[in-house]
């Protein structure tokens, strides 16, 4: 072992520039580093804050479909469980309208999303507007009136909230 570090001690003193060129070497590596370190952390930042923003959309989203469903179910029953349901999920529809509203769109992931995305405001929206004028203690109510306003968006609905939640699975 002692005659390998010997040789090894002959040539580099036999190679004076040798350690201006390893300096020089590693000098440009660093560079590189310095220049892709930062890079590579604001891609996977960019990342991270995508997949957050998207499992927050799939939690709304999936919030939403349940109220439409819920209302479009309480339709059905003509009045057996309209009450004080209705009253007590008023401020959900109103904090879920706005949490819909409030999702940037050009910080989704893709183009599909963004029309899963539209297509369950369009349809929260298009529940949401029968529900908002509706009075459980109306008398002589005509329920497919309401029935057919609502008719529809729970399904639409359910395949934009499972659409935005499949995306968020896949990625």
């Amino acid at each position: 072992m002692a005659d390998l570090w010997g040789i090894f001690d002959a040539w580099i003193k036999g190679h004076e520039s040798l350690a201006a060129w390893v300096q020089a070497v590693f000098s440009v590596a660093a560079i590189g580093i310095a220049i892709w370190a930062p890079i590579w952390h604001a891609q996977r930042q960019s990342k991270e804050n995508a997949k957050r923003l998207l499992g927050n959309v799939s939690a709304i989203a999936d919030d939403a479909a349940r109220l439409v469903q819920e209302f479009a179910d309480a339709l059905a029953s003509e009045g057996e469980r309209i009450g004080y349901d209705m009253f007590a999920t008023a401020k959900e529809w109103e904090h879920t309208l706005s949490a819909l509203g409030a999702i940037p769109l050009h910080d989704l992931p893709s183009h599909q999303i963004v029309r899963d995305l539209l297509e369950l405001r369009r349809t929260f929206d298009a529940a949401y507007t029968p529900r908002r004028n509706f009075d459980p203690f109306e008398e002589n109510r005509d329920w497919d009136e309401y029935k057919y306003a609502v008719d529809g968006h729970a399904e639409r609905a359910k395949a934009a909230a499972q659409n935005i939640a499949a995306a968020f699975r896949s990625d």
